[in-house]
């Protein structure tokens, strides 16, 4: 009996660390978040959340998360997009970058987004998306509201 209580508790642990919502990680030491609006051809809110300690070569990484507006008057109009479903208005990846991995990832994103304000320089968000990375076999989440500004050039 305390065996399977062990195994349990072990189990739930390793599962509850592979949901981690990444908006968390910006209050974490070397931690830091970026949403911006980029000057692309197309309207696209990137966001990373990166890792860096100082003074130590070729350890750090982001976990990136794009957003895609294809249809950005369809956005507007619509305000909770679903990114499985609402795929001819706006399109979701997600991968993890660092100085030994530029690829994209095996990954599939879901969930939703809330338009809570759009204008030309700043677009708020309330997230609520799952990366579930099959490569390494764990799942991320941007749960939250996040304020993505223009990129200055």
């Amino acid at each position: 009996m305390t065996r399977k209580i062990l195994i349990y508790c072990i189990l739930t642990i390793l599962t509850s660390c592979s949901h981690t919502n990444l908006l968390t990680y910006k209050h974490k030491k070397y931690y830091k978040e970026n949403s911006i609006i980029t000057n692309d051809s197309i309207f696209k809110l990137y966001q990373n959340v990166c890792y860096n300690r100082p003074r130590v070569i070729d350890e750090e990484f982001c976990y990136e998360l794009t957003l895609k507006f294809i249809d950005t008057s369809a956005a507007k109009t619509k305000r909770t997009l679903n990114l499985q479903a609402d795929t001819l208005i706006v399109k979701a990846s997600y991968g993890i970058f660092s100085i030994w991995n530029w690829y994209d990832e095996n990954n599939k994103v879901s969930g939703e987004i809330e338009i809570i304000k759009w204008d030309k320089n700043e677009v708020v968000l309330r997230e609520n998306i799952k990366a579930n990375d099959f490569n390494r076999k764990e799942t991320k989440k941007f749960v939250g509201t996040r304020i993505f500004k223009r990129k200055n050039e």
